[in-house]
C-alpha cells in the first residue's frame, strides 16, 4: 500500500505544480516601463568583508541606468540598523548611460561580526522619465 501511495503522492504534487505560473514565482520581474528587471545579492569575502552584487536591466537602451544607493545594515539583536549608507558618488561604477544592462559589485568592510544586509536602490531613465526600485538583500552572518 506505502508504494502505491508514494506515487499518487508525487503525482499530486506536480499536477498542482502544473497549474502555477513559475514565471511569477521568480525573484526577477518586470517593475515599470523603465526597469525590466534588477537583483542584489549580498556575500561574504573570504577576508570577512562583503560584496554587494547587483544587475539592472532596462527595458530598452536608457539613458543612464544603475545603483543611485547602498544601505549597509546590521541586525542588532531587536532590528535593522543602518552601519553605513553609499549614494552615487561613492558607486561610480554601478551607473552606465546608454546600455540596457548594467553589473557589478561593491565591496564594504563591516565594522563587526552579525547579521547584514544591504538595501539597494536601482534605477534606469530615458527621456520620457525614471524609475527606481529598492532590492532588500537576504542576510547573511559574518
Amino acid at each position: 500500500m506505502k508504494k502505491r501511495a508514494i506515487p499518487a503522492v508525487l503525482f499530486v504534487c506536480l499536477a498542482v505544480f502544473m497549474l502555477f505560473d513559475l514565471n511569477a514565482l521568480a525573484a526577477e520581474t518586470k517593475a515599470s516601463e523603465y526597469l525590466k528587471r534588477y537583483s542584489a545579492n549580498i556575500t561574504k569575502t573570504q577576508d570577512g568583508d562583503l560584496t554587494v552584487s547587483c544587475s539592472v536591466t532596462g527595458v530598452k537602451e536608457m539613458d543612464s541606468i544603475g545603483v543611485s544607493k547602498i544601505v549597509i545594515q546590521q541586525h542588532n539583536g531587536s532590528r535593522w540598523t543602518t552601519e553605513e549608507t553609499y549614494t552615487v558618488a561613492d558607486l561610480p561604477d554601478l551607473q552606465a548611460s546608454n546600455v540596457a544592462y548594467l553589473r557589478g559589485e561593491f565591496t564594504h568592510m563591516p565594522e563587526s561580526s552579525g547579521f547584514y544586509r544591504a538595501l539597494v536602490t536601482v534605477y534606469a531613465e530615458d527621456g520620457n522619465g525614471s524609475d527606481s526600485e529598492v532590492v532588500t538583500t537576504v542576510s547573511i552572518k559574518i
